[in-house]
């Protein structure tokens, strides 16, 4: 009874938020600002030296200039300060990196600067905050347990920016009960497991391209996260997997293509947002949702999702009136009833919920644009 009570209260509140979607919308885009403003303050100014690592120094000596660089990243690391830079040269580095300081980790060029587990643990893991890893290529981490490419544990305030990661297991990049942390820019592709596994909240995974993984392009399991403008192409299940979530999320403009389940499934999770995405040609149906309340759209004019599958399951889409009732001839964008009165015409989400203003075109152009190939980058 309890539960049953529990879910009725989350539905009222739900179908309260719908009925005065304008102001909320304003509420929601600002709380998407405000945590990429929690995000950016915070920054240090990696002010306290550069430290230098090249593999191709094998005799040393080895003291961190750029003249007689470390041979390894971890004695970098381990030699560094607080809020120190440290520069790696492109080569192989054979190493299970542990990182324990506030540093900023930069590669010369994630193409050539590559960092292999050798199979053993985490590629790279993070235990402390205030920590970016940028321009590396992340593979071969350890087939057992929790273990991924790059591993963020209990921390907050960490930037994982313009990476790849490629042939690591269970998954690629791992936020274990971290927050406020940030995913960008980075190249996820053809690993054993699923993209991104996100435990935590407030955080920003955007502008990401995960694609043709054995598992989910990612999981999220956290609340009040932001996961905007990423590219979830032909992974092995579902594009992104809600589950256990507390709610609040945000999951908008994203590509979902020929994900191998849905592009979106949420399991026994509450009232996230999902708008201004393309579903396009997931196998199992473009999106679905079971013991669970999400919004679908974003109201009028913000509209809701395209849907490759909506004449399939609706009809013809018509765009021949506008307003909140899609009832006032103009166009807008968004999908009407057509004939001479208009009026809306929801695309049915699998598990009964509603997209009430689906839109008419992709927000994409093209297919190239959206970068449908699953192997998209893979060099």
């Amino acid at each position: 009874m309890n539960k049953i009570k529990k879910i009725f209260i989350i539905y009222a509140v739900c179908i309260i938020i719908s009925i005065n979607f304008s102001s909320f919308n304003i509420a929601k885009e600002n709380r998407s600002e405000s945590i990429v403003e929690i995000l950016i303050k915070p920054r240090p100014s990696y002010l306290a030296g550069n430290i230098y690592v090249d593999d191709n120094n094998t005799v040393g000596p080895w003291d961190g200039t750029i003249m007689y660089p470390y041979q390894f990243i971890q004695d970098a690391v381990d030699n560094a300060k607080n809020f120190s830079t440290i520069y790696v040269a492109s080569g192989i580095y054979y190493e299970n990196v542990k990182v324990n300081k506030s540093i900023y980790l930069c590669g010369e060029n994630y193409h050539t600067t590559i960092i292999d587990g050798g199979g053993f643990d985490s590629v790279i893991t993070v235990t402390i905050q205030l920590v970016t890893i940028k321009g590396f290529r992340i593979q071969n981490n350890m087939d057992l347990g929790c273990k991924a490419g790059i591993a963020v544990e209990y921390v907050d305030n960490c930037w994982i920016i313009g990476n790849k990661i490629v042939d690591t297991y269970w998954t690629a990049i791992y936020i274990r009960s971290s927050h406020y942390n940030k995913i960008s820019n980075n190249k996820i592709i053809n690993n054993y497991g699923s993209g991104i596994e996100l435990c935590g909240s407030n955080n920003i995974v955007d502008n990401n391209t995960v694609n043709a993984n054995v598992g989910s392009g990612m999981t999220l399991t956290g609340g009040s996260c932001v996961v905007s403008d990423n590219k979830f192409n032909g992974n092995d299940c579902w594009g992104v997997f809600v589950w256990n979530s507390p709610g609040d999320n945000i999951i908008k403009r994203n590509v979902f293509y020929n994900n191998a389940r849905q592009g979106v499934f949420t399991y026994n999770s509450y009232c996230s947002y999902i708008y201004n995405n393309d579903f396009v040609n997931n196998t199992e149906g473009n999106a679905a949702q079971a013991y669970s309340i999400n919004v679908w759209d974003n109201g009028f004019p913000g509209g809701g999702n395209y849907w490759s599958d909506f004449e399939e399951h609706h009809g013809p889409s018509y765009d021949l009136f506008t307003g909140p009732n899609q009832n006032i001839p103009g166009h807008d964008g968004i999908i009407d009833q057509g004939g001479n009165y208009g009026g809306l015409n929801p695309y049915v989400i699998i598990g009964r919920y509603q997209d009430f203003y689906p839109l008419a075109h992709p927000l994409h152009d093209t297919l190239t644009q959206i970068g449908t190939t699953p192997t998209d980058d893979i060099e």
